[in-house]
């Protein structure tokens, strides 16, 4: 869950605790008005009680679940229709209170219905989940027409044009029927549309934010890099005196003075690297066709001097025999990485297995790093690729994955990875062919 679903998560969850609790004080305003208002009628009393209550209980299980759980949706979706059975039941309990046998049944549709009904929209819209005001407006439509209905097979009641009328005697003024249904459904798809904004600001804020926030790391980043830039070059010159030793070496010997050679050009290439992605810049590639076998098997033998991977082995089960286009020291960093991480995540496994694996698609090669460790929440998996995220604390940096994709990317391939938590972690990059 990124940074702006967890904001607007807290939003929503403290949205349905303020609805829950006005749900609870208005049911216990309800239960004490029952039983002082209409003390005189028992069986109303447990009846309208008995509602109430439950209502309540059912709010505070709600509030002690989403407290805990910290997720509104499982359960919070069920306030809506607690409020629309309380919308429901508060008109008639007070119907039957005064009794219906002394006042009309088009009393229903003149008490404080339609009030009720904009009272619990609003407080409903607090959630800031677009579908609870739409609920309660819909249902609150459809109580109304329910009632009207009932309200019809009174012989007493009548249909006028007076609001006086309709407000005092046993009539109905119809246009005001209307008009009040008509307002609800408006307010309820309006409050839907403002939760749903609300919802795009938070996350556009949030995102707006992270932004700055990278573009400031970018900065710092691309300065650093930039004045680091001369002082490694600077002590890298001293890599000339293997020149002179390389004089006294065997053919085999100066082998390894190339590889540290190579190691030199690749630390240049990553200060260049770093300054790049921290300025977003594009990086001219030196790619030629290389056998890609040689190139895996060279960087599994470097990364073997490596004190957390030398423990750890590495297989290599190459299916294919073809050149691909690639920058080699790019290519090598590539690999180094992807196999430092996967030393990483099986550090601790007693069956610690890495494996290399290339398979061909069509015209691209396709080279697999696959480990057993212990892998990669969803949540986690889809940020690996932004730069500055890591989940290493102090000891990652999190421009490594940042820079490998660039570097797959400036060779016309994709980069993927595919995880399961506690199976284990793949991660594949494919090259054209050459």
């Amino acid at each position: 869950m990124n940074i702006a679903d967890e904001l607007l998560l807290k939003r929503q969850i403290k949205g349905i605790k303020l609805n829950i609790i006005v749900r609870l004080v208005f049911g216990s305003f309800g239960l004490i008005g029952t039983f002082f208002i209409h003390i005189v009628h028992l069986d109303v009393i447990i009846a309208t009680s008995a509602i109430i209550v439950i209502a309540m209980v059912i709010s505070s299980l709600i509030y002690i679940y989403i407290d805990k759980h910290k997720n509104p949706f499982l359960l919070g979706g069920i306030g809506p229709f607690i409020d629309l059975v309380i919308i429901l039941f508060l008109p008639i309990i007070s119907y039957h209170n005064l009794g219906p046998d002394k006042v009309p049944a088009a009393y229903l549709l003149k008490t404080l219905l339609p009030l009720i009904i904009m009272v619990f929209l609003v407080i409903n819209s607090f959630a800031l989940r677009p579908n609870y005001p739409l609920i309660v407006s819909i249902g609150g439509v459809a109580i109304n027409i329910g009632l009207l209905l009932y309200v019809i097979t009174d012989e007493r009641t009548v249909f006028v044009n007076d609001f006086i009328s309709a407000y005092l005697g046993p009539s109905v003024h119809v246009v005001r029927f209307v008009i009040e249904v008509l307002l609800i459904l408006f307010v309820g798809i309006l409050l839907s549309i403002l939760s749903n904004y609300a919802q795009k600001i938070i996350k556009e804020a949030v995102a707006y934010q992270e932004k700055l926030i990278v573009q400031e790391k970018r900065a710092v980043v691309g300065d650093l890099a930039a004045g680091l830039a001369h002082e490694i070059k600077n002590q890298l010159t001293t890599f000339g005196f293997l020149d002179v030793l390389s004089i006294k070496l065997t053919s085999e010997e100066k082998k390894y003075i190339k590889y540290v050679y190579d190691s030199r050009d690749r630390i240049n290439s990553l200060v260049n690297e770093v300054r790049a992605l921290a300025k977003n810049e594009e990086v001219n590639y030196n790619i030629q066709s290389q056998p890609l076998n040689y190139v895996i098997e060279e960087s599994i033998l470097l990364i073997k001097m490596d004190s957390d991977v030398k423990k750890i082995g590495v297989a290599f089960e190459n299916n294919i025999s073809a050149n691909v286009m690639m920058d080699k020291n790019k290519i090598i960093q590539v690999l180094l990485n992807l196999l430092r991480n996967a030393a990483h995540a099986v550090i601790n496994k007693s069956d610690a297995r890495i494996t290399v694996r290339t398979t061909s698609n069509g015209t691209h090669a396709m080279v697999n790093i696959i480990d057993n460790g212990i892998g990669i929440s969803p949540d986690v998996l889809s940020k690996i690729w932004e730069p500055f995220y890591t989940t290493k604390g102090d000891k990652g940096t999190g421009i490594g994955l940042s820079i490998c994709k660039r570097i797959i990317e400036g060779h016309n391939g994709v980069i993927s990875c595919n995880s399961e938590p506690n199976k284990g972690t793949t991660f594949s990059f494919s090259l054209p062919k050459g």
